[in-house]
């Protein structure tokens, strides 16, 4: 079953490194975002829908 990981540039380097971690798994795909944190949903919503949505298509 295909994942999206979605998170933003701002991240903080333990939280980036396990997002990394889960990128290397099969089925997992990364959209990075250019800003964000930890509460990337809340903070860039309409970023995350649209990748979300391509994600979906």
């Amino acid at each position: 079953m295909p994942i999206l990981v979605v998170y933003g540039d701002e991240t903080p380097r333990k939280s980036r490194t396990e997002m990394d971690a889960l990128a290397e798994l099969p089925n997992v795909q990364v959209k990075r975002l250019a800003k964000g944190k930890l509460a990337i949903h809340e903070e860039c919503p309409n970023a995350v829908a649209a990748a979300v949505q391509s994600f979906l298509s």
